[in-house]
């Protein structure tokens, strides 16, 4: 997918290359490897983000399996989901950040 876009960007740019300069197809140039690059870190934050979710989510089970036992302290499970709400929040700004 990155080929296609990539190809599409430069026959879409073909006419502008041809009648400007060699310093302009070098711009055109460096501004595609950033968006490629930004593409990837994108795809990578969410792979990360995915994975931590993962994490979280095995966590935040076990925190609700031991809340439910009798002698569970409320106060830790309390404090334990506040900690991982947060992370969760943090990892969500973080990808939605790089959207903007």
């Amino acid at each position: 997918e990155q080929e296609t876009i990539k190809i599409k960007i430069i026959e879409q740019s073909k006419p502008i290359i041809q009648k400007n300069n060699r310093a302009t197809l070098q711009a055109l140039h460096r501004l595609l490897g950033s968006i490629l690059e930004r593409e990837e870190l994108l795809l990578q934050t969410h792979a990360t983000m995915i994975n931590t979710d993962k994490n979280l989510l095995d966590q935040e089970e076990k925190l609700l399996q031991n809340a439910s036992q009798a002698e569970a302290d409320l106060e830790y499970y309390v404090n334990n989901l506040e900690l991982i709400i947060n992370q969760k929040l943090i990892s969500l700004n973080s990808l939605q950040n790089m959207l903007q």
